[in-house]
């Protein structure tokens, strides 16, 4: 299982490193997959808690990203998207 950003999928001002790493582990798993083996990549959106990657966000950014149409994930929200896509059987 891997963790890759939805900004590989719809992309974002300043981030196009970031982006296409994000594409690369969303690949690998495909790849894996391809082979029979296993993998599961999970495309995330920012999360509500003020931490880790938001905790820097100025209310600017917060703005910028609401009006993306991308709410960020809440804890609860964000445990029943992890189940369901690991039950989905997709591999991103």
């Amino acid at each position: 299982m891997v963790f890759s950003s939805v900004a590989g999928t719809f992309g974002s001002a300043g981030q196009g490193a970031y982006a296409a790493g994000n594409v690369f582990l969303d690949a690998l798993v495909e790849y894996r997959r391809a082979l029979g083996l296993p993998g599961v990549s999970l495309v995330w959106g920012p999360w509500a808690r003020d931490a880790g990657m938001t905790r820097g966000l100025s209310e600017a950014d917060r703005r910028r990203m609401a009006r993306s149409g991308l709410p960020p994930v809440e804890a609860e929200q964000g445990t029943a998207l992890f189940d369901a896509a690991l039950a989905s059987g997709e591999p991103v």
